[in-house]
């Protein structure tokens, strides 16, 4: 009963007729009030209540539901904590995103060793990144904890999960480095995902449907197309240090953002070895040294944003790159060079405004102070010139008459 325009709260005779079902799904309606009466659904594998008008807490009494495997409660209202007696159950996917929640991760939430899909992005959940969560959580493929105010550094527990295939952590207070260790997530490297469990079967399938992910530049939603894409975001926190070699080979990714952090030194040479990558932002970050010429050979790149950086040199051209012909991916970087940007480069690469038309740069107003003096002079010194020249005529003129009436004298 999906987008069905079904409104008002959830019927107390609803709990009745999910004892012969086992999976529930009104997501996409106009739902209100708390759904405490799914208490006593204890046959449900599998509840879809997002995108609705839900509000209220998460109920504790959930966990009565033993036979429980995916809960899909994104896009709601729902606010306070995360209740710790969903870590009774033995669920496969979680997706809370897009809601009200606050607190902290409950420390019950590593009992879920069945996990496949976290989804708690975009709520209020204050906390310091949770180390167990590699250590416990060791079959994630999905983790997206992105905007919310998770803070401390990136742990390098996290590495353990090799099973992992999107990562998203944007939108935190998260410093430190970005762990050399990411070359563990064999998932991105080999661009293969694993399946839920056959114990689950296929109960849950396609139930993970509506994930919101800003790739290639927009903001998309995503359906079933998830076991397809292999996903990296560290963006807009406070990550300091390079970007590490180790993620050059993570050669499944397709989409790399790691724009709006602190990040500082060159950007690795070998990053053109991502040849499935489809997106990549850096911008907003303190990279400098030039743009490596291995990005010309992404053959799929289709969004590439640099902008606001200290890069350096000529900008990369030929196959995918010539595309990729917007300027605002380059701005900000006052040492790039090259013709989309309309700045010209030296043979050491460096960069300079051609001088045969300056304009709108100090070299120009140089030129242009320089045309105001030399014709302001011009004038004068011709007055002064002709003036000159006048006066040796006159001096001539008059040594002329004198010789004449000396030598009229004389014959006289």
């Amino acid at each position: 009963m999906s987008d069905a325009n079904i409104s008002g709260t959830i019927p107390n005779w609803l709990s009745d007729i999910t004892l012969f079902m086992t999976t529930l799904d009104l997501s996409g309606n106009q739902l209100v009030g708390a759904i405490n009466v799914l208490c006593y659904a204890q046959s449900l594998s599998a509840i879809n209540l997002s995108k609705n008008l839900l509000s209220g807490r998460i109920p504790s009494c959930l966990s009565n539901l033993e036979e429980l495997l995916a809960l899909n409660l994104a896009d709601n209202s729902l606010e306070a904590d995360i209740p710790s007696s969903l870590g009774d159950l033995t669920l496969s996917s979680l997706h809370l995103q897009k809601n009200k929640l606050q607190g902290k991760l409950p420390l019950a939430s590593q009992n879920l060793t069945w996990l496949s899909r976290l989804d708690l992005g975009e709520n209020k959940l204050k906390d310091a990144f949770p180390a167990w969560i590699g250590e416990k959580l060791q079959r994630l493929e999905l983790l997206r904890l992105n905007s919310n105010q998770f803070y401390g550094t990136i742990p390098v527990e996290l590495c353990q999960i090799d099973s992992l295939c999107w990562l998203n952590l944007a939108g935190n207070n998260l410093d430190g480095s970005i762990p050399l260790c990411f070359d563990n997530f064999s998932c991105m490297s080999s661009g293969s995902m694993s399946v839920v469990p056959d114990a689950f079967g296929e109960r849950v399938e396609g139930f993970m449907k509506g994930i919101p992910l800003e790739y290639v530049g927009e903001q998309i939603e995503l359906f079933r197309i998830f076991e397809l894409l292999r996903i990296l975001d560290l963006s807009e926190n406070n990550l300091v240090g390079g970007i590490p070699q180790e993620l050059t080979k993570l050669i499944g990714l397709q989409s790399l953002n790691l724009s709006r952090n602190n990040l500082n030194g060159s950007i690795p040479k070998k990053l053109g070895d991502l040849k499935e990558l489809e997106s990549l932002d850096l911008c907003h970050n303190k990279l400098s040294g030039s743009i490596p010429q291995s990005l010309a050979s992404l053959n799929f790149l289709s969004y590439m944003n640099l902008s606001y950086n200290n890069l350096s040199g000529p900008i990369p051209t030929g196959n995918q790159l010539q595309t990729l012909d917007d300027q605002s991916f380059y701005v900000g970087n006052p040492g790039l060079c090259g013709n989309l940007i309309q700045k010209s480069c030296n043979d050491n690469g460096s960069s300079h405004v051609n001088e045969q038309t300056p304009q709108g740069d100090q070299g120009g107003d140089e030129y242009t102070s320089y045309q105001l003096w030399f014709y302001a002079g011009t004038g004068p010194g011709f007055c002064v010139g002709f003036l000159g020249v006048l006066f040796i005529l006159y001096k001539s003129r008059s040594h002329g008459l004198s010789c004449i009436f000396k030598r009229l004298a004389r014959r006289l």
